[in-house]
């Protein structure tokens, strides 16, 4: 399963839910579900609607557990 499932739904606690992913489509998905969202992508790419835009899959993980740079 590639992207939240509606029917997982109900036992996720999505504001507590972080969607890492690498397309505008999955930021997209994560916003739609009430996530916040990680892109990642290359230093140089911005995109507002992300919570967070990281280069790696590391960097996801420290932003997430509140251990970012």
């Amino acid at each position: 399963m590639r992207r939240p499932h509606r029917g997982l739904r109900t036992w996720l606690d999505l504001a507590n839910s972080v969607m890492i992913g690498d397309r505008a489509s999955d930021i997209e998905a994560g916003r739609a579900a009430g996530c916040r969202t990680v892109l990642l992508a290359a230093p140089c790419v911005q995109d507002q609607r992300a919570w967070r835009v990281v280069g790696d899959l590391g960097s996801a993980a420290r932003e997430i557990l509140g251990k970012g740079t």
